[in-house]
């Protein structure tokens, strides 16, 4: 069981008179498996991507309707329990620095463990184990996290919420402002985790990062969910890329040019440069050989 959101609206201020409630979600009904997803979450600025996930980590609660979060049922006026709901569900923000606090990293990584009832020395092997899961060389852990690069702070982030052991994964606007190396280095890190069984979901304008990792893709349109299907069924429908605006990858340009250029019956619909490169060896050598 994972996350099941039914008939979910949200809004961040409710008038007294309710008639004139201004919903940022809207009719939302939604499920996401605990294990094993690797999801995209699309959409232009202010189509609702960020109050989504935030309410998947109860860090908002629905105005209406229930969100079942591993088996535990939140509603708007509900007194449960939330801290299992965050412990399960990490959230990491697009901004780190949002995240980071303490004196030096590995206290940072090891706040959320400490927080979620893991003793001291629990948390400090979590930190660990986390902070070598993602990477991070240990000669950092002992360093303010603010005097670390970019890409050393997410890593850093990264590990507080894995410190906690959660089942899922959310990440928003991961790969903003990181070079391609890092970038790369990040994505392969959530295809990692996702191996481990954890799903992993990303907020993102990227589509480039959405046509190679993700296996699923929600696009949202003025607070309400217009598509939820897989990867490769949005990306072989080219009115609903031009519906909601939603820009094909640079590498399924390169093989519709190729495509329109030699007039051959080449499938676009690849997503890692090996595929392409077979892809047009099969078909061009067949061609052009």
């Amino acid at each position: 069981m994972g996350i099941n959101f039914q008939d979910v609206s949200f809004a961040y201020y409710i008038p007294r008179n309710k008639k004139k409630t201004r919903y940022q979600l809207t009719d939302v009904n939604l499920k996401i498996n605990a294990e094993n997803e690797f999801i995209g979450i699309v959409g232009h600025t202010g189509s609702g991507k960020s109050t989504l996930v935030q309410l998947m980590n109860a860090l908002n609660r629905p105005t209406l309707g229930s969100i079942e979060v591993l088996g535990i049922r939140v509603i708007r006026k509900s007194k449960t329990l939330l801290k299992p709901i965050r412990q399960n569900v990490g959230l990491v923000f697009q901004f780190p620095e949002y995240q980071l606090f303490e004196q030096t990293s590995l206290d940072d990584i090891m706040f959320g463990p400490k927080n979620f009832g893991f003793t001291k020395e629990e948390a400090k092997e979590n930190a660990l184990e986390a902070a070598r899961i993602v990477g991070l060389n240990e000669e950092l852990l002992e360093k303010n996290p603010f005097t670390l690069s970019g890409g050393e702070m997410r890593k850093v982030a990264i590990s507080g919420i894995l410190a906690s052991k959660p089942k899922i994964l959310i990440f928003d606007e991961p790969t903003v402002g990181l070079d391609p190396k890092t970038k790369t280095e990040l994505m392969n890190l959530l295809v990692d985790l996702n191996k481990m069984g954890k799903t992993i979901i990303i907020v993102t304008h990227d589509m480039e990062v959405v046509s190679r990792y993700c296996n699923r893709v929600i696009v949202l349109e003025e607070g309400k969910i217009a598509l939820d299907l897989p990867k490769e069924e949005l990306f072989s429908k080219k009115e609903l890329l031009d519906k909601y605006s939603l820009d094909y990858p640079v590498l399924m340009k390169l093989l519709q040019r190729i495509k329109d250029q030699y007039q051959v019956d080449i499938d676009v619909n690849k997503f890692t440069l090996e595929e392409a490169y077979l892809e047009i060896k099969k078909v061009l050598g067949k061609s052009h050989g």
